[in-house]
Parts: structure tokens; C-alpha cells; sequence
């Protein structure tokens, strides 16, 4: 093919693409990027948090997520190992002066805080979800004690409103029974 380099493959035309790979394209996520859909037959897992709430009378500070779990395949899940990173993200919010002069400590002068307040690991946690069909809610408990991260402990007493951006990254492994009845995983 003229223009096109040749980076040791073998000489002429590329493969084509499997006739059924486009049709598993959707539209954009919450008006961001294009997700593609799993192989047929697979679940389709998809996360949204439906609220946050803190536990009173717990033995530390404790937040809990309420995890809405759809699997779009609308097939038989055994469970989910699922593992959810869980980062800050101080850019995606507004301060007024009295809270940026606070986060100075932190991020540096605001003048900077486009490299300097980006995101920020708060914490990692495991929690398993139990067989389904279709939805489920699952209780994700988040320990918010000093220890465990002292960036984000100094970020969240900084703030006089509570507001604090998270992004969750999910990943795990779903087991699931295939047309035959036999378990599958996948991650």
C-alpha cells in the first residue's frame, strides 16, 4: 500500500476487520468516550453510584457507597471479585479564596494547580458482589481514618462543604454461567 510503512509484517494488503466488530460500538457514556461492548454471550458490567453515606457509631470515620451493578447482558452472575480504585480529583471543583489560600500547603499558589492538583489516590478497596440478574446494589465501605492517606486527609479538612470529586476505576472478575450452563470467568 503506497504511504503506508511497512514495520516488518508480511507484504501486502492488512487484514480486515471481523464483520461483526463494529456492531458491538455504542453511543458515548455519559457524554464522554464510546464503550465497546463484550463478546456476545458475555456480561456487560456497568457501575453508577446511587449515594454516599457516612456510618454513625462506627469505630472510625466511615463512608459507604451505594453501588448500582447493571449487567446489560441480562445474564445469570455467579459473582464479582471487584476491585475500585478511588482517586480525587481537586480540578473538576470551584474554591472560593478563603479555601484556596488553605490549599496552598497542598497544591502551591492556584496559579499552578493545573499540573499540581490533578489526580490523587485516595484508596483501593475490595468488596464482592453477591449473584444476580440483571441489577444489584452493593454497600461499599470507605474507612476515612487519618492513616490512610495524608494528602487526602489534608485535602478533605480543607473544604468547608463536603464536596469532593472521586473518579472510580473498577476492575475484578465476573463469574457467570455460559448458554450450557458451564461457570466462566472473566476479568
Amino acid at each position: 500500500m503506497p504511504g503506508v510503512p511497512n514495520f516488518g509484517g508480511p507484504p501486502g494488503p492488512r487484514h480486515t476487520r471481523p464483520p461483526d466488530v463494529d456492531k458491538n460500538l455504542t453511543a458515548p457514556v455519559n457524554g464522554d468516550a464510546l464503550e465497546t461492548a463484550p463478546p456476545t454471550g458475555q456480561p456487560w458490567l456497568q457501575f453508577s453510584i446511587g449515594g454516599v453515606r457516612a456510618v454513625e457509631h462506627a469505630v472510625a470515620p466511615t463512608l459507604v457507597l451505594e453501588l448500582d451493578v447493571e449487567d446489560r447482558s441480562e445474564r445469570n452472575v455467579f459473582a464479582v471479585a471487584l476491585t475500585i480504585q478511588i482517586m480525587l480529583e481537586p480540578v473538576k471543583r470551584s474554591y472560593d479564596d478563603e479555601t484556596r489560600a488553605r490549599l496552598v500547603e497542598l497544591f502551591g499558589e492556584p496559579g499552578r494547580w493545573a499540573t499540581t492538583a490533578r489526580q490523587m489516590m485516595w484508596t483501593t478497596q475490595s468488596v464482592m458482589v453477591n449473584a444476580f440478574e440483571g441489577k444489584t446494589k452493593v454497600d461499599v465501605p470507605i474507612l476515612c481514618n487519618y492513616d490512610l492517606e495524608l494528602a487526602a486527609t489534608k485535602y478533605f479538612s480543607e473544604l468547608p462543604d463536603g464536596e469532593v470529586p472521586l473518579v472510580l476505576h473498577f476492575n475484578g472478575s465476573v463469574y457467570y454461567s455460559d448458554p450450557g450452563g458451564r461457570l466462566q470467568v472473566i476479568q
